[in-house]
Order: C-alpha cells, then structure tokens, then sequence
C-alpha cells in the first residue's frame, strides 16, 4: 500500500522572510514528518495594511535565498488564483490534489487573531491545522475566542 504523500502549507506575506520562518518550517518538517513544506507567499494580506509591500517576485527571491532544505519550496501561486485569502487557497489545494495529506502551519501569533480571518471555520474543517508556539504568544492564544470555540 502506497502512503499519500504528506506536504504543509505555509503562507504569509514573508515581509521580510527572517530565522523564524525557517525554523518554524524544519520543526514542522521533521515534528510532523512532513515529505514536503510550501511557503506559500501571498500578494497581500487582507487584515493588514499592503501599502509598500515589496513586490511578490521580491518577496519569494528572498525567501527562496533563506530557505536551505530541498524539502522547502517557495510558491506565489495564490496570485494567479487572484485571492488573498487562505480558505480559498486551501480548497483550491485540496481539489487540485486529492491524494495528497495537506497540513496548515500556522503561528501561534496568527491563531490569536483566527477568529478575523474570512471563512475561519471552513479552514479547520478542510484540513489539519498545525499551530507552532512563537515566544509570547502561547497564553494569548490559548485564550483566544477561536480556541475556546473549538472546544465546545
């Protein structure tokens, strides 16, 4: 029996990409024994402000130059789906790929705030999500509105 392949996903605006993003992606890749990790870096974020935000083709040369394991690909696919928004992205994946095991890594700094994001429910149920602790956020996220909803 072949084993569907296993890749996270992993976007963000990577305004710049920094140590963080690629330690958060090798922790994932070897904690959840990912085959593949994808840095999915999107033209903009639509909870935050995208003025002089540095080019996409920027953006992704910068993460591509940071990124060191083969296993890492950095992709700026979300623009030619022509949406910022991450539940499209992700439904998009799982159609265009139904033998593949997606995973949604997220930090835990993006959870706090989760609730906000447009069709957050639909994004749990569509895949396993991954929420890697960054430095000061654990408590703010545990206490968050979308954790405590999941629980009920």
């Amino acid at each position: 029996m072949t084993q569907r392949r296993r890749v996270g996903i992993m976007g963000g605006t990577f305004n710049p990409p920094h140590a963080g993003h690629q330690l958060v992606s090798s922790t994932t890749l070897k904690r959840l024994q990912l085959d593949q990790l994808w840095w999915v870096v999107t033209p903009g974020n639509p909870l935050k402000s995208n003025g002089g935000l540095p080019s996409l083709e920027s953006r992704m040369e910068a993460c591509r130059a940071l990124v060191s394991d083969p296993r890492m690909t950095v992709t700026g696919f979300e623009a030619e789906l022509q949406t910022p928004y991450t539940a499209a992205t992700l439904a998009f994946l799982r159609k265009r790929y139904p033998a593949v095991h997606f995973v949604w890594v997220m930090g835990a700094d993006n959870l706090a705030g989760f609730h906000r994001w447009q069709h957050w429910r639909d994004i749990m149920e569509t895949m396993p999500i991954a929420v890697v602790d960054r430095p000061g956020w654990r408590l703010r996220s545990l206490l968050d509105l979308t954790a405590w909803r999941q629980r009920s």
